[in-house]
C-alpha cells in the first residue's frame, strides 16, 4: 500500500480552507493510501509567539 504524508500547520484556527485543501483530500485517499498526519509545531513556533494559543490550536486540529 502506498503511503501519504501530510503536515498540518497549528498556527491559526481550522477553516473552511484547511477543510478543502487538506482533510477533505485525506478522507479520500485513505482508502487506497496508508495516510500518515502530523501537526508542524516547530513550523508554528516560528510565526506564533503564544505558547497557550499554539497549545490549544494544536489540541483543536
Amino acid at each position: 500500500m502506498k503511503r501519504s504524508l501530510t503536515g498540518i500547520r497549528a498556527s491559526g484556527e481550522l477553516h473552511i480552507g484547511n477543510y478543502l485543501g487538506t482533510i477533505r483530500e485525506g478522507l479520500k485517499l485513505q482508502d487506497e493510501y496508508e495516510c500518515l498526519y502530523f501537526i508542524a509545531d516547530m513550523h508554528s513556533l516560528t510565526t506564533n509567539k503564544d505558547p497557550d494559543a499554539l497549545k490549544n490550536q494544536s489540541l483543536d486540529i
